[in-house]
């Protein structure tokens, strides 16, 4: 590592300018998302609930995945992803956003989930949701959300708020500080997300357990926010902010995450499923994969099998794609839709016997989605798309194999 921080060309050039027509095109696509979610609450209020919590886990995910990226990489004192890092952290920064976008699964909750209402189910399911009140509740819920998410957020927070500090300061402490959020939080974050996974999907259906559901959920979420990094990277390269700053090599690390997570999400899956097809449990388990292979989401399951693994671990397997920036943004873009896919299957077949794309899903996406991304390009506005004060800095633009 180099004593002196690396002196950048045209530095200032190289904050990030706000992306005007991005910002105008993000704030209509989410204002036109709000106005179908208003008119789909006032005339099909079921149908759109049930399409916002698929848009809202779905970005949900993405955001924690990418904070779980973040502290990850500062846990094991990665030195390559230096220069990739500060778009984890204004992903991760979305965080907080979300749970006000969670108002809505909220105030609809008891048309969502089963268990507020047990006069609905048949009697042994009214049987097991008494037994689960004292821990599913309505109270519990919200309370639950509001810690999950007020501890993600601080995480985030501060993780960027250090990182920005650092690119004026070059304060190595600040560097270890970061680590050690990273490797206290870590735990910390796979529980609690695995208890909101639980709470937000695996209760639609209240006679399921799974104790590799959590997994199964933010599994899909670290290949999603990978794919997400990969896209965002190659745009940001394009445009001329990490020009000169990240290198083939860097794609070509990418690329290996992206490849390895994609398998371990078909583990977990399969885990899940293995696991659920030896219990063969009728009551409780059996149904919930029953509804998933019948009356036409068995395409749907199919298309999983076939487009979340098979098709980019085929792909991913060769050195060279990874090597190819557009082509590997283009296997991202394949994965961060297939995973809206994915989300979509665990939540609609219990509302819906049959797949069906609906305006209310499009309505739901781009509301949740445009004001997300509106927020992310607020918060990186005037910033640096890399954190330049890092120690590692220099190492990182030197970076080869």
């Amino acid at each position: 590592m180099s004593a002196e921080p690396l002196a950048l060309p045209a530095k200032e050039e190289a904050r990030f300018a706000g992306g005007r027509s991005a910002l105008l095109a993000s704030l209509l696509l989410g204002a036109l998302g709000w106005i179908g979610c208003a008119i789909g609450f006032a005339v099909t209020p079921n149908q759109m609930l049930h399409s916002y919590l698929v848009a809202w886990g779905y970005f949900a995910s993405l955001s924690i995945g990418a904070l779980v990226w973040l502290m990850s990489l500062h846990a094991a004192k990665t030195k390559w992803a230096v220069n990739v890092r500060r778009l984890l952290e204004l992903m991760a920064a979305t965080i907080g956003l979300l749970l006000v976008l969670m108002i809505p699964v909220f105030v609809g909750m008891k048309e969502l989930y089963p268990w507020v209402d047990p006069s609905r189910l048949t009697e042994p399911t009214q049987e097991v949701a008494r037994h689960n009140h004292v821990y599913l509740n309505p109270t519990g819920f919200v309370l639950r959300a509001v810690v999950f998410f007020a501890f993600w957020a601080l995480c985030a927070n501060f993780q960027l708020r250090w990182s920005r500090a650092q690119d004026d300061t070059r304060d190595v402490p600040l560097t270890l500080w970061q680590r050690r959020l990273g490797a206290v939080g870590l735990p910390l974050i796979g529980v609690s997300l695995t208890l909101g996974a639980f709470d937000w999907f695996m209760s639609l259906e209240p006679e399921f357990r799974s104790t590799v559901f959590g997994l199964y959920y933010f599994s899909g979420g670290f290949v999603g926010a990978m794919a997400l990094l990969i896209v965002l990277t190659t745009l940001a390269d394009r445009a001329g902010y990490l020009r000169g700053l990240v290198n083939l090599h860097h794609y070509h690390n990418l690329g290996k995450l992206l490849f390895a997570f994609v398998c371990f999400w078909a583990y977990i899956a399969f885990a899940q499923y293995l696991l659920q097809w030896m219990g063969n449990l009728p009551d409780s388990e059996i149904p919930y994969y029953l509804l998933r292979l019948r009356h036409g989401w068995t395409g749907v399951s199919m298309l999983l099998v076939i487009g979340h693994f098979a098709v980019p671990f085929g792909i991913l397997l060769s050195a060279g794609i990874k090597k190819r920036p557009a082509q590997l943004a283009a296997i991202a873009g394949w994965i961060l839709f297939i995973h809206w896919v994915d989300v979509y299957w665990l939540v609609m077949p219990f509302f819906d016997v049959t797949p069906a794309l609906r305006w209310h899903d499009l309505a739901a996406f781009c509301a949740v989605g445009g004001v997300t991304l509106f927020y992310g390009l607020l918060r990186a506005r005037g910033d640096y798309l890399a954190p330049v004060g890092d120690p590692y800095f220099e190492d990182s633009v030197a970076f080869h194999k």
